[in-house]
């Protein structure tokens, strides 16, 4: 079974534009701006390997649910935002073959995040998000 990749997803966007630059802190590895047929991505550009898959994952969800109108009240911006890092999560992270890595690693004590960040080529957050759906 082949994992979900971001930069296939990326592809198969015919109206999807990456970029790469300077991005503020606040928005953390990345944003998404739609304007008219484009939908143009920017990721910071001196992100790792690892962290621009897991940014290209974040706002590619992002593009797949809609953005939120930038009026949108923080609550639900936050709320969004939650929804869109656990399914970001799953993607990267499928919660079976966790399971089945966790399970397979029984013996040598728990997992920590870095087990999961080296065998999934996530970053940590997104290595925490999808630990947090195994129980």
């Amino acid at each position: 079974m082949s994992r979900w990749n971001p930069w296939g997803a990326l592809r198969a966007r015919e109206r999807a534009r990456l970029h790469f630059r300077a991005v503020h802190p606040s928005a953390g590895r990345g944003y998404v701006i739609v304007a008219g047929d484009i939908e143009l991505i920017v990721l910071h550009h001196d992100l790792d390997q690892v962290e621009r898959r897991a940014g290209l994952a974040h706002e590619l969800v992002h593009l797949e649910r809609g953005v939120p109108p930038a009026d949108c009240p923080p609550l639900l911006l936050a709320k969004e935002e939650a929804a869109v890092r656990k399914e970001t999560a799953l993607r990267l992270v499928p919660l079976d073959e966790l399971r089945v890595f966790v399970n397979a690693r029984a013996d040598l004590g728990p997992v920590t995040a870095r087990d999961v960040c080296e065998e999934f080529g996530v970053p940590t957050d997104v290595a925490l998000e999808a630990m947090r759906r195994v129980a």
